[in-house]
């Protein structure tokens, strides 16, 4: 019976866990793409193109994280990623 106690609260302690890690995955998308949609602005071209190849680079360059490790995301990669797929150079990463 104990076991099943400790068992028990070790899956609620997991599920909280990767609850808050997929929040945090949803929030960073959901900014990112606001951020790069004003980016784009008025551009037709390049709201076409965050809207085509976003899902697909978001995915790409973001880390869950591990145990020891943080999770995020790459913005750099991801960027790079959005660029590559639109042929052209839309978006730029500064160190700031």
């Amino acid at each position: 019976m104990q076991f099943l106690k400790k068992l028990g609260l070790g899956l609620i302690v997991f599920a909280g866990v990767m609850g808050y890690k997929f929040y945090g995955k949803s929030s960073a998308r959901s900014e990112v793409r606001e951020q790069l949609e004003q980016t784009c602005e008025k551009d037709a071209d390049c709201l076409a193109s965050v809207s085509q190849h976003f899902e697909g680079c978001f995915e790409a360059h973001y880390k869950m994280g591990g145990r020891r490790r943080a999770g995020g995301l790459d913005d750099t990669a991801m960027v790079s990623c959005i660029n590559d797929k639109a042929g052209k150079t839309m978006f730029t990463v500064s160190d700031e």
